[in-house]
């Protein structure tokens, strides 16, 4: 099984669709994936109920063929912008 580096944005609840919603980063080798989720609950939900539901959507939408609605970036890093630096003429 391989393992992701997952991040939530802050979540809110959508009282009129009674659920809760957020956008979840998953971090696989050199990209990262963002997908808007939500799962149906009640506001007095657990929070952890709530954290792994839409953890768990995350990541059946980005294991699936189809990956649905999601943004698509490469993973920035400080040895990956050093290759992007402007050339100064001498």
């Amino acid at each position: 099984m391989k393992t992701y580096k997952l991040q939530l944005t802050d979540i809110h609840y959508n009282a009129e669709f009674e659920c809760f919603e957020t956008k979840v980063t998953i971090e696989d080798e050199r990209e990262l994936f963002v997908y808007p989720v939500h799962i149906k609950a009640p506001i007095t939900a657990e929070f952890a109920v709530i954290a792994r539901g839409l953890t768990e959507k995350a990541r059946r939408q980005h294991r699936a063929p189809n990956k649905g609605m999601h943004l698509r970036m490469p993973v920035i890093t400080p040895e990956s912008t050093l290759d992007h630096r402007p050339q100064h003429a001498a």
